[in-house]
């Protein structure tokens, strides 16, 4: 009598590899496409990198490959084997974790756990203890291409998570991140990884953002092809035109993004999709895939009275016209509403743009502000004004120009179910002059071009 699959006492990720067809075996390339997508999706749940859409994906390709006449039998027992061992998946995907201890040697540290980009700390830690800088970089740059960015601005969830503040503090990983690959690019540049076999197929990447020059930095250590298409003068996103140059100044992004191009990406900047390339053009021209990264580059507004006026500014247009040397120099006091990073920062640069006098208002209290508590303290170190627990009402103007901004004061944030849904006390009033109000309250997509070009 033969053993059915759940009687067997080793790990289904494993097993479903094992499954696969090897090089060897002759397919027709749409089926050996499918066979190695299975593989890769495969290889990044066992090495703890999955998703739970992961396990979606396999079982869609594990039905494609059912129906083909070669693989037909490895299709249905891996749909099996993602039904059958779905905890085993989980187990790999949810907390990195083997009930079989056959995929991992040891437990990622609770510090690697913590990264988003789930990027090797203890090793390149240790590289830098040794003075390998060049080889400390190359542990992080396989997991992200901004080693020295990510150094500067990444909010270090990894240093929450050390175990070293048990014993004193936490180790203070984010800025020897930065540390390692400035002694990297000083040292000529970031070591250059492994490049797949070139492939025909060529890739566009739209927006120049963060999420679109990682797309294009992966894929082209894939081997494949890829032109980035940006529609500002630079390309970067919102790390260019979103953080301020006393964060994140901007040689350090350029040398980072020649990185990028060092590796075969072409960046095509002044190109807006939908005006000069659209998806026909780009299909004429030879490629074979898109990737949108559009980002979220658009500042959202309130819906007050009085939001019209001049003199009352989106938080990231702000700092996009800055960054592009594009805005008239501020005077007189600044009123920024918004309590998180975007606000902070709209709000430190409103200080070294002229204004006399800054003040942030927010819903929160200061315990519930979502943005970082050093840079909170930072703003009111610069002379920054904070004020808590208030809401805008209106805008109040004279002429057509902005005059003052009135609030009311905020008794709750969010409702007994833990949604958004602010409550404020109308008895309680306070009113701000203002020359400027910059609204940093939340971000948005400009995803007009998509209806345009038959993608929504």
């Amino acid at each position: 009598m033969g053993t059915s699959a759940s009687e067997h006492k080793s790990c289904y990720v494993r097993r479903s590899l094992a499954l696969l067809p090897s090089e060897s075996v002759e397919l027709d390339p749409e089926t050996r496409k499918i066979v190695e997508r299975i593989r890769r999706l495969l290889m990044e749940v066992r090495e703890g990198r999955g998703l739970t859409a992961h396990i979606a994906a396999l079982r869609s390709l594990a039905a494609h490959l059912e129906e083909t006449t070669t693989a037909g039998e490895t299709g249905r027992s891996l749909r099996a084997f993602l039904t059958e061992g779905r905890d085993d998946f989980l187990g790999h995907i949810q907390s990195r974790s083997c009930s079989y201890d056959e995929c991992f040697e040891r437990p990622a540290a609770p510090c690697q756990q913590a990264c988003p980009a789930h990027i090797d700390i203890p090793t390149f830690v240790a590289l830098i203890g040794e003075g390998k800088y060049a080889e400390a970089t190359e542990v992080i740059l396989r997991d992200m291409p901004f080693p020295w960015a990510c150094g500067l601005i990444c909010p270090h969830p990894c240093e929450d998570a050390c175990l070293r503040s048990e014993l004193d503090e936490p180790v203070n990983i984010r800025l020897m991140k930065a540390y390692s690959a400035r002694m990297a690019s000083d040292g000529g540049q970031y070591p250059r990884p492994t490049v797949g076999q070139r492939r025909p197929e060529k890739v566009a990447v739209i927006g120049s953002g963060p999420a679109g020059l990682s797309a294009a930095y992966f894929l082209a250590l894939a081997g494949y092809p890829v032109t980035v298409f940006e529609k500002l003068p630079m390309a970067g996103g919102m790390l260019r035109y979103g953080i301020p140059a006393y964060r994140l100044p901007k040689d350090v992004l350029d040398r980072e993004i020649a990185y990028i191009e060092k590796l075969g990406v072409t960046i095509r900047t002044g190109t807006a999709f939908g005006k000069d390339v659209d998806l026909d053009r780009l299909r004429a021209e030879g490629f074979a895939a898109f990737f949108f990264a559009v980002g979220l580059s658009q500042s959202r507004s309130l819906g007050l009275e009085g939001e019209e006026l001049d003199g009352v500014l989106g938080g990231v247009d702000f700092l996009r016209t800055v960054a592009l040397e594009e805005a008239q120099r501020l005077k007189g006091r600044v009123v920024v509403v918004g309590g998180g990073n975007v606000a902070v920062d709209v709000a430190r640069t409103a200080v070294r743009f002229g204004a006399g006098e800054v003040h942030l208002v927010c819903l929160e209290a200061r315990d519930q502000m979502p943005a970082w508590s050093h840079e909170v303290l930072e703003a009111e170190e610069e002379g920054i004004r904070i004020h808590n627990s208030w809401g805008p009402a209106r805008m109040k103007g004279r002429n057509g120009r902005l005059a003052a901004v009135a609030f009311r004061r905020c008794t709750a944030v969010f409702d007994e179910q833990g949604r958004f849904n602010p409550a404020y006390d109308e008895s309680e009033r306070m009113t701000l002059e203002a020359e400027t109000v910059i609204l940093a309250v939340g971000q948005g997509a400009d995803t007009g071009f998509a209806s345009e070009a038959g993608l929504s």
